[in-house]
């Protein structure tokens, strides 16, 4: 695998991403075994208790605050470090929330038993601080540098306080809204993540609620993430292989979850089948979060990744907020459990569908030799001496971009000194 132009600090990157999504972004999937003992603190209104939980789950991509820093940072980086490799550099990174799915649901059970639910929350948030450590050597790549020096190049402060909110040019929002592939990306992923978030949450009330221990429950979840751990670096892999297409993996592994979410009334009765399901749960959900990047920058371009990814994250965290509610509501009205699970089937089903739509031609469209590396034309790419615009969203080796942002900031920077002198 290389990075931009070999940049071997790209492996330093992967290193600390890794150790972010270990310590931060894993702990998400121990949500259902907090979720028992705040049913079990709170009896009062279990309704109430599901958004607590869903809110917890939805926040790491609602916002930029605690693990959504973590997640988007670890995540979006790799996409310019690793520019013809970026499915497989992401597949190595997303192991590390596999591994924590496998050790925080049990330690998070083990934390409950000793210290009671206030204490496990305390120490908790003292092993996802750790992550700022790590944090701090993700440094901006080359290209980030160059497309930042010539983007604020030549704007007076308000100009440059928007592109820093923003984190892009404004533009882009518009530009990416109107890409009908992209919404039809949004559409899958809302639907997918309404659908995941609501399995993790009530498979370990509803594997109590079959006759399992609570131990079980939470290690079925543990299952889930060899499973996830596994899928994770497999469909690195295949997705790195243009023969295969990261959209038909994409569809594929959201079709097959459904599947196996609907069959989960074959694995419930006993322990073996359900240590089962949640292998089979994790092997065919984690992967989907390997392929979102390389999908983004084959219908939207690298140049528009940051944005690009930001939006479909922010989708999840919708889908992460409301799933929950929707399949206790669900739960409510039905009074069975196996009711949810065919609620989430249909849902993956549906996403599934949908993601093939994203490959309907499009003007911005890019081919799948595109996301591996193959190089562009610059002649749509025009600068002056206040904006960058991309008529045709450029979609080539971040390090190529870089060496020619890097020219044309030299190019605004002589210009500069020539008005000074006059």
């Amino acid at each position: 695998m290389s990075g931009s132009a070999t940049d071997k600090y790209g492996w330093v990157v992967v290193a600390a991403s890794f150790c972010c999504m270990f310590l931060n972004t894993g702990i998400n999937y121990a949500v259902g075994v907090l979720h028992l003992g705040l049913v079990e603190t709170y009896p009062e209104d279990e309704h109430l208790v599901v958004w607590l939980s869903s809110l917890f789950g939805a926040m790491f991509a609602l916002s930029g605050l605690g693990h959504g820093l973590s997640y988007s940072a670890s995540t979006v980086i790799l996409g310019y470090y690793f520019s013809k490799d970026t499915a497989l550099a992401v597949g190595i990174v997303m192991t590390g929330v596999g591994l924590a799915m496998f050790v925080h649901p049990p330690l998070t059970s083990l934390l409950m038993t000793s210290y009671g639910l206030r204490r496990t929350f305390l120490i908790l948030g003292g092993i996802t601080f750790q992550s700022c450590v790590f944090g701090m050597l993700m440094r901006p790549s080359k290209y980030e540098r160059g497309r930042h020096l010539v983007l604020l190049s030549g704007r007076d402060r308000r100009q440059t306080v928007l592109q820093i909110i923003c984190g892009g040019d404004v533009t882009q929002f518009g530009a990416i809204t109107r890409n009908i592939p992209f919404v039809f990306l949004l559409v899958s992923v809302l639907t997918f993540s309404i659908a995941l978030t609501s399995l993790y949450l009530f498979l370990p009330d509803y594997f109590v609620q079959s006759g399992a221990s609570h131990q079980v429950a939470s290690f079925t979840v543990s299952m889930s993430g060899i499973g996830s751990v596994i899928s994770r670096i497999v469909t690195g892999f295949a997705a790195n292989d243009p023969q295969i297409g990261c959209v038909l993996l994409l569809a594929g592994l959201v079709g097959v979850s459904g599947v196996v979410t609907a069959c989960i009334s074959l694995f419930s009765t006993t322990v073996p089948g359900q240590l089962t399901f949640g292998f089979l749960l994790g092997l065919y959900t984690g992967g989907v979060w390997v392929v979102l990047v390389p999908v983004v920058i084959r219908i939207i371009g690298v140049e528009l990744l940051s944005s690009g990814y930001g939006l479909v994250m922010l989708v999840v965290g919708i889908g992460c907020l409301v799933g929950p509610s929707l399949s206790g509501l669900v739960l409510k009205v039905s009074d069975q459990y196996v009711s949810v699970f065919l609620f989430c089937a249909v849902l993956c089903f549906t996403s599934s569908i949908v993601c093939f739509l994203t490959s309907l031609p499009n003007s911005t469209r890019h081919t799948e030799s595109d996301v591996h590396g193959v190089e562009t034309s610059h002649h749509d790419l025009h600068l002056d001496k206040t904006y960058l615009s991309d008529n045709h969203v450029c979609n080539s080796d971040p390090e190529q971009e870089h060496l020619m942002l890097q020219r044309r900031s030299n190019i605004v920077t002589v210009d500069d000194q020539d008005s000074d002198c006059r």
